[in-house]
């Protein structure tokens, strides 16, 4: 998951940049503050965010009206200059995922081997859309030349997760082996802070969607 570090400025463009790619994700041009939330596994000071919202409006960067004071549904648009700015915190890499020592995917469970898993038409496309996105995202990289391989073999177990999300019904222990270690280890090892920052959404996405109640 991600992990806020730093100032109020760090929090400030990470953001931003969230609210960005929340967008992107769930293919609409409004997204709440919650959904930037769970995507990312946010959780900041109410204060520092309440002044982070007052400054993009300020600058432009989203439009009001404000919720201030605990709304989780505030909704965030971005501008066009507001797109702008994150495109361009993205491309300076000042947009980090925090790669703390340890396991990205402490704290998610791991499911029972016999447990089935029965997911509906609906639920089968909210997942594989992000899906889709970080697949074509990473097909499109170059991969890492000190890694030989790891693209290649990481790119491989998604799609083989993706497959048992597709088929409807899957063992929840299969897509936790496959999909979502395989989501942990590229964020533990790939370089590319954008990609990172993808795989570390999807990666909320999936529990949210499929295991936080196993």
């Amino acid at each position: 998951m991600t992990i806020i570090l730093g100032s109020y400025t760090t929090f400030e463009e990470q953001f931003l940049v969230a609210a960005y790619y929340t967008s992107n994700i769930l293919d609409r041009d409004e997204v709440s503050f919650r959904e930037v939330c769970q995507q990312f596994a946010i959780e900041p000071n109410r204060r520092w965010l309440d002044r982070a919202l007052s400054h993009f409006v300020a600058m432009s960067w989203i439009d009001g009206p404000l919720l201030l004071g605990g709304a989780d549904e505030q909704p965030i648009s971005l501008t066009a200059s507001g797109l702008r700015e994150a495109e361009k915190l993205i491309e300076q890499n000042k947009f980090f995922t925090a790669r703390v020592e340890g396991d990205p995917l402490a704290g998610i469970p791991v499911p029972a081997s016999d447990r089935l898993v029965n997911i509906g038409h609906n639920q089968i496309l909210r997942i594989d859309r992000p899906i889709e996105e970080f697949v074509s995202a990473l097909h499109d990289d170059n991969g890492d030349p000190d890694q030989p391989g790891l693209r290649e073999r990481l790119l491989g177990e998604v799609k083989a997760g993706r497959e048992l999300i597709r088929a409807g019904t899957f063992r929840s222990y299969l897509l936790y082996e496959t999909l979502v270690r395989a989501l942990g280890e590229f964020i533990k090892r790939y370089k590319s802070p954008t990609l990172v920052a993808l795989a570390n959404a999807l990666l909320g996405a999936i529990v949210s969607e499929l295991f936080q109640a196993s």
